[in-house]
């Protein structure tokens, strides 16, 4: 089939992976990124062409360059044309689409907002060709029949020929995300409502997944630093009032089940978020929990200008500079990314958030030109980017290997992918790659937001390991993301019921192995 066996030929973990998919009529593939998971399920086009000698792709458009660019890197240019044939990007509307469906090419890809927009569309097209369809980054339709984009997929998958979903993290928050995933592999079998009823998703998964692990690849092992950081009196007193704010609102959402106060709730907790890294964030909804306490408190607290972790964030970032390094920032508010930018300013940052476009490598203003940037401009020093923009599909593990975190949010998808976006295969063995978490230190009975993430983290990595009998994870492993449409969104009853026993002192302590 012209496969180039000189240059891509595949590894023994990706052969052994492919061997096993081939002998289901569906699979999951939940590897690490950089484990090749494109490579394997191009293999596996290849070979199940007679069943299916079309394939569509659902991806996020981060995930389109591997995907653009996996037939230049795994076939000789001798392979005859038909296998060579690109894959081609569905856009432009219903119109456009259905010429581009019907334009005789074979090789597909759509995003999943895109294909929400002509479910009809595809769903007529997966009816009528023999169509091999896969889900990258297949948590994106977690919620099922709860939301446009999982209710689209489980409507249309059993029209596919074959399904293959491909996955670092199938379960970002509990269990209950498997339910859709399978009900779209295997419709009709029951496995969902396995599941549903309490049944642990590995004894339901046995023998229907593929995984390659960190350690299968042999990686260099990461360093994790939570680094302290003493905030300012009015910093600090700023953000008890709104974490009573959120215990009042907590208090209203144990009182009943309405969703007017879990959307309250919600809001409250990314108030909190917003206001241990970067309290300017909150005068944009000050509103809702307006008092002349909190106004003048914010005041004072304005007046400071940058907070202190914002501060030593940006002057951890320096030092690092100074010894020859590149630095990856983290931060999951837009904001956070422009303050930032302009401490940072000397250092000609590369950012990543989701108001710029993915573009192309010539375009400076695009995603893919802040990349090429960082990758290639000896005068780029550091990258800002948002973990729901930018923790899939890029890899820096060649240039780049400290990454400092900022903030975080509860989605344990977007911090365990977004690290692998340094610590990934190609990794040279003699690198350190070290991950910074910054985190504030607060007086004894506050209550640490930071905390809370910390331990929910773990609690969401550790359901993983059980699933994928991984024991990377147990120790902090790293992989995809879900984009969600908004941070409050992430937020689920547990995650709002550890914040509010931490702020009321009835957490848990978190030990040195559970801390994330």
């Amino acid at each position: 089939m012209g496969w180039n066996e000189e240059d891509h030929g595949l590894k023994p973990y990706q052969a052994a992976n492919l061997s096993a998919l081939l002998s289901l009529r569906n699979g999951a593939n939940f590897s690490v990124p950089g484990a090749g998971k494109t490579t394997v399920t191009f293999a596996l086009h290849l070979l199940s062409r007679d069943q299916a000698d079309r394939i569509l792709v659902a991806a996020p458009k981060n995930a389109f360059p591997a995907w653009e660019e996996i037939i230049d890197e795994c076939l000789l240019p001798t392979a005859s044309g038909e296998l060579r044939a690109p894959f081609q990007t569905l856009t432009g509307g219903e119109a456009r689409i259905r010429e581009s469906l019907q334009a005789g090419g074979k090789r597909f890809l759509i995003s999943y907002d895109q294909l929400v927009r002509v479910d009809s569309l595809i769903g007529h097209y997966l009816a009528t060709r023999a169509v091999h369809l896969v889900l990258d980054e297949s948590h994106r339709m977690k919620a099922g029949y709860t939301s446009l984009r999982g209710a689209s997929l489980l409507r249309m998958g059993h029209l596919a020929i074959r399904r293959d979903i491909l996955t670092g993290t199938p379960m970002p928050q509990s269990s209950s995300d498997m339910q859709s995933q399978l009900d779209f592999l295997w419709p009709g079998a029951g496995l969902g409502f396995r599941i549903s009823r309490g049944e642990e998703p590995r004894k339901v998964m046995d023998g229907l997944y593929v995984r390659t692990t960190k350690s299968d690849l042999q990686l260099p092992e990461r360093k994790r630093v939570f680094v302290p950081v003493t905030i300012s009196d009015a910093h600090c007193a700023f953000y008890a009032v709104l974490r009573d704010d959120l215990r009042a609102q907590a208090s209203k959402l144990y009182r009943g089940t309405s969703a007017k106060a879990l959307i309250a709730t919600r809001r409250s907790v990314v108030r909190l978020l917003q206001a241990a890294v970067n309290p300017a964030l909150v005068a944009q909804s000050l509103d809702e929990v307006a008092s002349p306490e909190k106004s003048g408190l914010l005041r004072a607290v304005l007046q400071e200008g940058a907070t202190e972790r914002v501060r030593q964030s940006a002057a951890l970032a320096e030092r690092l500079v100074a010894q020859g390094k590149k630095v990856l920032l983290w931060t999951i508010f837009t904001s956070t990314v422009h303050q930032l930018r302009d401490l940072l300013s000397h250092l000609n940052p590369a950012l990543i958030y989701g108001q710029i476009d993915m573009g192309d490598e010539d375009d400076d203003e695009s995603r893919q030109g802040q990349l090429r940037r960082f990758k290639t401009d000896p005068n780029c020093h550091v990258m800002i980017a948002n973990p729901a923009a930018a923790a899939e599909g890029i890899s820096l593990h060649l240039q780049c290997h400290d990454a400092i975190y900022v903030d975080r949010s509860y989605n344990a998808t977007h911090f365990l992918q977004s690290i692998d976006r340094i610590h990934r295969l190609g990794l040279p063995d003699e690198v350190d790659t070290t991950i910074y978490v910054m985190q504030n230190r607060l007086p004894s009975g506050i209550g640490s937001i930071d905390v809370s993430v910390s331990r929910r983290l773990g609690q969401k990595i550790r359901n993983m390991e059980k699933l994928l009998d991984d024991r990377d994870l147990h120790e902090l492993a790293l992989d995809e993301e879900n984009a969600p449409l908004s941070i409050a969104d992430e937020l689920d009853a547990r995650d709002i019921d550890d914040i509010v026993a931490e702020i009321e002192n009835r957490a848990p302590q978190l030990s040195d192995e559970e801390a994330v």
